[in-house]
């Protein structure tokens, strides 16, 4: 065989080889990117966050067009959110706790009054009978703490309708609404979940069940003035509610940006197959879409400093049961506090193998002794 021929068939098997090897190395890249950029798995054990703080705003106005009457409005508040999650191998039990109360000093009222109240509790159990889906059972609890009022400037008449069917007048500044613990929510759910994603960054979850629900109300009362009636205020007293039938929920949290930024969307639904709804007088039985309670919320923190976080909140909250208004608390708020993480510890490294007899250093062969001379 020429030179020539040994050449061009050199050649031949380097163009053929070139895609190949570059195809492998662009795999190894790539998966090596994959890996890099990948969230690492949850530890096994337990995993602490808490954040708590206060809130505080002041503003005073003196003369400003359009703004009446002169002096300061205060607000001061306490945040709590906490949430604790264990995990062992399969098994995940995750609790969320929140408290939010705020009060409000304007010169239009002579006593401070609530502009937040709330006391949250989750907790979820979930077995990952696959990375992805599994079993769930889920528990949550919410009420106002203290004692809820409508305060007015000048005595005012209110018009209370009964659920008996009778109306009541008051005539006062204050009207006591709610009890301290009034209204409890309770929710159960029982079925199966799906978290086709899970990270650091982004986390989605599904849920679909049997749900219950739970409205301890009786006695309480709620605001439901008719704008058509100047002379007057309506409230209406409410009952307890009790469903049972098929819920649902989406949710979404994650954080970014070294943590320095975290949200959580969330929306749920439960339509009633069964309730304890009692028709008033002249009106028909509803239908459970007609019934159906919706829970949408949405939260975005942002770390400002080691000390100081800016915290947007919306809760949107229908339950026609008890009311046919929406339930709707919004704002932003500025906590000044500390926070707490601890994480379980990470797994040790498993032990390296030994190396191979065929691996290991030659032994040194030692010198024979020299014989001693005669």
């Amino acid at each position: 065989m020429s030179r020539r021929t040994l050449l061009s068939a050199a050649m031949l098997a380097a163009l053929l080889s070139a895609p190949a090897a570059s195809h492998a190395q662009n795999a190894a890249t790539k998966q090596y990117v994959d890996v890099a950029i990948a969230d690492p798995p949850k530890q096994d054990g337990l995993e602490i966050t808490m954040k708590n703080g206060a809130t505080f705003s002041l503003v005073d106005t003196r003369d400003v067009v359009g703004v009446t009457p002169n002096g300061s409005t205060l607000t001061v508040g306490l945040k709590f959110d906490g949430v604790a999650t264990y995990r062992r191998r399969g098994h995940e039990w995750r609790t969320v706790l929140g408290i939010n109360e705020a009060l409000t000093k304007t010169p239009a009222l002579e006593e401070p009054v609530k502009s937040a109240d709330a006391f949250t509790i989750e907790s979820t159990y979930l077995y990952f009978v696959r990375p992805w889906f599994g079993p769930f059972a889920r528990l949550t609890l919410g009420t106002p703490l203290f004692r809820g009022f409508d305060v007015r400037p000048t005595d005012t008449t209110y018009s209370i309708a009964r659920v008996a069917g009778t109306v009541d007048t008051v005539t006062s500044r204050r009207l006591t609404l709610t009890d301290p613990f009034r209204p409890l929510t309770l929710k159960e759910t029982v079925g199966p979940f799906a978290r086709p994603v899970s990270g650091d960054r982004f986390n989605l979850e599904t849920r679909i069940g049997v749900g219950g629900l739970q409205t301890f109300a009786d006695g309480q009362l709620i605001l439901k003035d008719d704008t058509a009636t100047t002379d007057r205020v309506e409230v209406q007293e409410l009952r307890d509610v009790l469903q049972v039938g098929v819920e649902g929920s989406l949710e979404m949290w994650g954080s970014f940006s070294d943590k320095k930024i975290s949200y959580k969307v969330g929306v749920g639904a439960l339509i009633p197959a069964w309730n304890n709804d009692i028709p008033a007088a002249g009106e028909s039985k509803k239908n459970p879409l007609q019934l159906t309670n919706l829970d949408i919320g949405a939260a975005i923190s942002f770390k400002v400093v080691e000390w100081a976080t800016l915290d947007y909140e919306l809760k949107l909250v229908r339950q026609p049961q008890l009311t046919d208004q929406w339930q709707i608390r919004n704002g932003m708020m500025l906590t000044l506090g500390l926070g707490y993480s601890r994480k379980p510890p990470a797994p040790p490294e498993p032990a390296k193998p030994a190396k191979p007899a065929a691996e290991a250093a030659p032994a040194v062969a030692t010198p024979a002794p020299a014989p001693a001379p005669k």
